[in-house]
């Protein structure tokens, strides 16, 4: 009998052992991992909140019924059951501008609060009778999906208007000129509430999911984008998800095959899977049809393009191939050419990489871009880049 609001969503925090889910309409639920059977009301008088958060040593919820979405209200010191404000640490904060509360990032000493044009720290101070002290540090950005709040590699990342960002004193940009204008113009900004990140501890990336103008659904979204935190790069994918989330990996037997549906011959994970390990973190999420789901399974095709180039200025080159660098055993390439940047681009016919590791082509022009399509099923590690083999030509 749950009533979750039509763009909302659950918030779901672990607090010692109790798993805890609110979302704003109903009562706050729990779940008690050390003595299982299902979720319940939480015990006490918790304010159903929008957003969950472990702060320090105390449950918080933001944008709560009880105080109003500028509202920041947290539990007893250790207790997730005590709400009496002014007792045993518990207290609330409401503020006077800012927006509604949108993500609380909790961590050890505090928390970072978002709101939707103001973003606050909330610093532990135990010596203090307030329990907690707020300062603005960000009153520049416009959150725009409050879903897409992650903390990662010691970072918290989250969209606004003008794009990505990873949060400091003041906020990084992390999309400009690489991802942020792609993003505007792909994105249904009427569907950003189903905008959504999470973060993959094992490869050090950030997902976000969104809904693209051309594909998804009211439940679904159709694109990811991938961003490599250490590298600072950034990568896409096309697939269609109802929710994404850091998980671990339940465990699993080889006598558990049948109940799986799978025998030794059919089963699709290779055998030394981090599947099989049980409780080992990796990235997770749901699919169309609500089935969870890893992504362990065989590679997708992958497409990778270089930048225009001119490989003789101010003169034309002919190209009669390149070279790919990467580990992959089978490459498809193509080479696209235009006399100038104004003008379309033609590309030529796509080819299958050569024994002696080169992709034929046949391109003249004064700017020349590269391609390289590596099909789906195919192992690789990296790709590094091309080595064009190009000699100069005329002025016309």
């Amino acid at each position: 009998t749950y009533s979750v609001p039509s763009e909302g969503a659950w918030s779901v925090v672990q607090f010692g052992d109790y798993v805890i889910a609110t979302n704003g309409s109903d009562p706050v639920q729990y779940y008690n991992l050390a003595s299982p059977t299902t979720f319940l009301d939480l015990p006490g008088t918790p304010p159903s909140g929008v957003v969950a958060a472990v702060v320090g040593d105390f449950l918080a919820f933001g944008n709560t019924d009880d105080y109003g979405p500028r509202s920041v209200v947290w539990s007893g010191i250790n207790n997730s059951e005590y709400w009496t404000p002014g007792n045993r640490g518990s207290d609330y904060q409401l503020f006077p501008e800012g927006g509604e509360v949108l993500g609380i990032a909790g961590f050890e000493g505090g928390a970072v609060v978002f709101q939707d044009n103001v973003i606050r720290e909330m610093t532990v101070n135990l010596s203090s009778p307030f329990i907690f002290n707020f300062r603005k540090t960000d009153e520049t950005r416009t959150i725009v999906a409050p879903r897409s709040i992650v903390r990662a590699g010691g970072g918290i990342f989250f969209l606004t208007l003008e794009g990505f960002f990873r949060y400091g004193q003041p906020s990084v940009p992390i999309g400009n000129e690489r991802v942020d204008r792609f993003f505007q113009s792909d994105a249904d900004f009427n569907a950003l509430w189903q905008a959504q990140g999470a973060a993959d501890p094992v490869n050090k990336v950030v997902y976000w999911r969104y809904k693209s103008v051309n594909g998804g659904s009211d439940t679904t979204t159709d694109r990811v984008l991938i961003y490599n935190y250490l590298l600072d790069k950034w990568s896409i994918a096309n697939v269609e998800l109802s929710w994404i989330f850091p998980s671990t990996t339940p465990g699993e037997t080889l006598e558990s095959l049948d109940a799986l549906g799978f025998t030794l011959d059919t089963f699709p994970t290779p055998f030394d899977s981090r599947l099989f390990a049980g409780g080992t973190p990796l990235i997770g999420g749901f699919d169309a049809s609500y089935r969870l789901v890893f992504f362990n399974g065989s590679p997708l095709e992958a497409t990778l393009q270089t930048g225009d180039t001119a490989l003789a200025f101010p003169r034309r080159a002919f190209v009669n191939g390149f070279r790919p660098i990467t580990d992959a055993s089978t490459v498809y390439g193509n080479v696209a050419v235009r006399d100038r940047h104004g003008a379309s681009r033609v590309w030529g016919n796509e080819a299958l990489i050569q024994s002696t590791g080169v992709v034929p082509a046949r391109a003249n022009g004064r700017l020349h871009r590269f391609e390289v399509r590596v099909p789906a099923g195919t192992e690789w590690s990296h790709i590094h880049g091309i080595e064009p083999n190009a000699t100069p030509g005329g002025n016309r």
